[in-house]
């Protein structure tokens, strides 16, 4: 790292949907080197942090990045009814009832009015204060980002055969901005094909902030979300212990990244949260 304090650096993993419980058994029944491995260095372990209500991620994100609770960021769920509107806004709970509502004005409405109109413009996010610090943000893969810096979200071409809307929608956001395959800043495809979901996965997001790593550009804040194992709790239960031993070894892949274990903790603060709709856990910043 070149930067004089380089423990100004502090990253954020988002890991949905792991509870302390079947943490709590992984550790016990697998091999997580990675969780175990920041589970013994960490300063603080608090396995029943509230979230806020509804547990949903816009609304937690929502609430993470602007220190305020829906009734003022104005993000109360996943769908919700907009009185002004006077109409249902759906960012993504399920494609069958988004095509009932208007494919392309759901797809329009995640992409651009959620955070550019939607989300309050009357309180600031945690990267828009950033901004006017002069520090510099990222956001990979978060679905709320909202910051000061224009970016764009380039539309691939056969989601645009199904979506009549151009093929980039201006959009504000940090520094460094990771949204799929809409949004991205290194050179590397894999895992953001259509099959991939755009790249909204746990590999993608991985891949984009090893390239931080690698290229010696982590800035000053980081929010980095894995998303995947929220959708095996759904379809396997709360209990399921693969999805955990999966995210350990993605965490491991990106620990790799530095020139050791040991150096990711010397040079950044970590912390480790959770989305889940019941017990979650976070960890603060190493001993280091």
């Amino acid at each position: 790292m070149s930067e004089n304090n380089p423990r100004e650096h502090v990253i954020m993993m988002m890991l949905d949907t792991l509870m302390d419980e079947p943490l709590q058994r992984a550790l016990e029944e697998e091999s997580l080197p990675a969780l175990q491995f920041f589970m013994e260095k960490a300063n603080h372990y608090y396995p029943d942090v509230v979230a806020p209500f509804p547990t949903m991620s816009v609304n937690v994100e929502s609430t993470f990045i602007t220190g305020h609770y829906s009734d003022q960021h104005h993000i109360p769920a996943l769908a919700w009814f907009n009185q002004k509107e006077q109409r249902i806004i759906n960012y993504g709970t399920h494609v069958i009832e988004q095509m009932k509502l208007g494919l392309s004005r759901c797809v329009y409405d995640t992409f651009y009015r959620l955070n550019n109109e939607h989300l309050n413009p009357n309180v600031t996010t945690i990267y828009e204060d950033l901004y006017q610090e002069g520090k510099t943000a990222a956001s990979v893969n978060a679905l709320v980002y909202r910051g000061s810096v224009e970016n764009e979200l380039k539309l691939p071409r056969l989601l645009r055969l199904f979506v009549p809307l151009d093929r980039t929608i201006p959009t504000k956001g940090p520094s460094h901005f990771v949204y799929g395959k809409f949004s991205k800043m290194s050179p590397w495809t894999k895992y953001s094909h259509v099959w991939n979901k755009y790249g909204f996965n746990n590999h993608f997001s991985i891949q984009e902030f090893t390239y931080f790593v690698e290229q010696d550009m982590i800035p000053h804040f980081s929010i980095v979300y894995l998303p995947d194992h929220d959708k095996r709790v759904h379809k396997h239960g709360r209990m399921d212990l693969k999805g955990i031993k999966q995210m350990d070894e993605q965490l491991q892949q990106l620990l790799n990244a530095f020139s050791s274990w040991e150096e990711a903790l010397e040079r950044n603060i970590w912390i480790l949260m959770v989305i889940t709709v019941k017990r979650r856990l976070a960890k603060t910043k190493s001993r280091h």
